[in-house]
Parts: C-alpha cells; sequence; structure tokens
C-alpha cells in the first residue's frame, strides 16, 4: 500500500516495509503504524520480557517527539530528521548482536530503512504512515468483498479506472460531476 504525495515536482512513497518497495529510486517514507503493529503482534507473545516492553516505551517516545516536531516551524529539517534518528540508532543497536531478542528482526528492519522512517520531519506534507491511501482504498475493497468483484479483466479494468479517476478529482480540486459531463461530452 502506498501513497505519494507531492511537493513541488518531487514525489513521497509513503510505503508499508515490504522488500519491492526498496527498489524505488525517489525519496520514501516507511509507515510507522506498520511498525507499530508488528511491535504490538510481539508483546503478547513475549509478555514477560521486560525488555521489550522499555523497547516498545523508547521507540514510542522517539516517535512522539519525532512527529511533533514535524509540524514545528523550527531548524533545517533535514538536519532535523538525521537528529531523529540518532536516539532511534542507539535504541536498536544492541538488539542487532547475534544474541536472540524478540526485537532484533524489527530492528534490523529500522536499520536497513533508516533513512525513509523519518522523511516526514524533513518534509511536513509527508506523513508518516500510509493510512490515507489505505482508507481510500476501504470502499472499494468492501464493494469487491460484497459483490464477489465483476466477471472479466475488462469489468474489473473499467472499474479499477473510474475509482481512480472519481478519486483523484476532488484530491485536485476537480468537482468530479462537472469533469465528468466534459469526459462524457468532449471524450
Amino acid at each position: 500500500m502506498f501513497v505519494a504525495t507531492m511537493t513541488g515536482a518531487v514525489g513521497t512513497l509513503v510505503t508499508d516495509f515490504y522488500s519491492v518497495y526498496d527498489h524505488y529510486p525517489g525519496i520514501q517514507q516507511k509507515c510507522w503504524a506498520h511498525l507499530w503493529s508488528d511491535i504490538r503482534e510481539l508483546q503478547p507473545q513475549h509478555p514477560a520480557d521486560a525488555g521489550l516492553a522499555v523497547w516498545a516505551a523508547e521507540l514510542s517516545v522517539i516517535y512522539r517527539e519525532a512527529t511533533a516536531f514535524s509540524h514545528a516551524e523550527e531548524g533545517p529539517r533535514l538536519a532535523q530528521r538525521q537528529m531523529r534518528q540518532v536516539p532511534l540508532v542507539s535504541t536498536c543497536q544492541p538488539f542487532l548482536s547475534d544474541e536472540p531478542a524478540p526485537q532484533a528482526g524489527l530492528c534490523r528492519r529500522i536499520e536497513k530503512q533508516l533513512h525513509d522512517v523519518f522523511t516526514c520531519v524533513a518534509d511536513p506534507d509527508v506523513p508518516p504512515t500510509n493510512n490515507a491511501a489505505e482508507q481510500s482504498l476501504r470502499n472499494l475493497v468492501v464493494n469487491r468483498k460484497i459483490s464477489g468483484g465483476t466477471c472479466s479483466e475488462v469489468g474489473t479494468a473499467v472499474k479499477l479506472t473510474l475509482a481512480a479517476v472519481f478519486t483523484t478529482w476532488p484530491l485536485r480540486g476537480v468537482d468530479p460531476l462537472v469533469a465528468y459531463r466534459q469526459m462524457l461530452t468532449f471524450p
């Protein structure tokens, strides 16, 4: 799932941690909601691990401070993004060794994607999660599940094209009714 936000002529891809996005050549923001979901899944699996709870709490503080700053108007943003990465690295560093720890896999993921976890600090127009993209698709997915989908590839293509058009027009400030009439009148 991704959402592309535009800042001038440059777009930022907001994605989960799925490795297919690692090859995207542009600017990215990795979704913190997906990371929190993975942390919440770990905690019930290791309820007696006090270190995991402390680690999750430390990440929470780092995240809150970073996202609070992203709405502030002070200082050079790129430098602030890099400053926010320092505590994140120090919080994950102890779990990157060969010693087994429940959070080791997530720490390796954070280390690998470090340059993409605080893009939202450098650019306040970039959200820290891809929730908006997932919510924009929700109605389409629910409709597909209720109706059983379309009966052909052509039907699927038409449905997805219309969904994309009717979703994009309001985001661009275009009245869908006017644009649809114009499209039908002057194809």
